[in-house]
């Protein structure tokens, strides 16, 4: 073998070399950017969820002390905006953390079904078409009133939004 032949052997060899080093930088870097676009996708969509959930109880706790004076059409239309926001973000997630994120969203909506029924009923009671005797069964839901000062509806809410507080915050840690 001659020194050229030598030469060009090693020149081929670092190119070669070269090249395999930086296929090897280019896969690290697309993989790298691929799971930062996932973290930030369900970081963004976690902040979402746990707006919408927190803004859901805020609502709730505002409907429900107007609601004793009378009912209030604007927040319902807005409790209704926010969960619909809510209901394309838990979509969202159960596409990205599957059935089991997505059963964290049905105690929530049962409580604002809860109260948007007894609020209807106590606007029938004050408009005398629903018998008063339905109030007993409504009132703690529509105003927060309880026999022992308690507000169990507003624990059940908390109840419902801590679950999902719980198993975003892993997605919010940065």
């Amino acid at each position: 073998m001659t020194c050229s032949e030598i030469v060009t052997l090693i020149i081929n060899g670092v190119v070669a070399v070269s090249a395999a080093f930086g296929a090897t930088a280019a896969w690290l870097g697309v993989n790298t950017w691929r799971k930062q676009l996932v973290g930030k996708s369900e970081y963004e969509l976690a902040r979402r969820l746990l707006k919408s959930a927190f803004e859901i109880e805020r609502l709730i706790r505002r409907i429900r002390l107007i609601a004793r004076i009378e009912s209030d059409a604007e927040l319902l239309s807005k409790l209704d905006e926010v969960g619909t926001e809510c209901d394309v973000a838990f979509l969202e997630g159960r596409v990205l953390w599957g059935e089991d994120f997505f059963s964290l969203k049905k105690p929530l909506v049962d409580c604002v079904k809860r109260l948007r029924l007894s609020i209807r009923v106590i606007d029938g009671i004050r408009a005398g078409k629903v018998p008063k005797v339905r109030a007993n069964e409504h009132e703690p839901i529509a105003h927060g009133v309880a026999e022992n000062n308690t507000d169990v509806f507003f624990q059940e809410v908390r109840s419902a939004v801590e679950p999902l507080e719980e198993y975003l915050k892993k997605y919010l840690r940065h």
